[in-house]
């Protein structure tokens, strides 16, 4: 993905993470105020809440 953005694959990491966790705060704000939920990583984020 880096190279076909034309940028090393260490800028494209930084850019690539910092937009990921941007956008993981506000859904997990938004799913915390909307639903009551908690929104979690790697596979455990993908359980169901019961």
């Amino acid at each position: 993905m880096a190279e076909k953005l034309d940028c090393s694959p260490s800028e494209f990491r930084g850019k690539y993470l910092e937009r990921y966790e941007g956008w993981r705060r506000t859904l997990e704000k938004r799913i915390s105020i909307d639903a009551g939920l908690t929104l979690g990583r790697g596979k455990d984020g993908f359980s169901p809440p019961f």
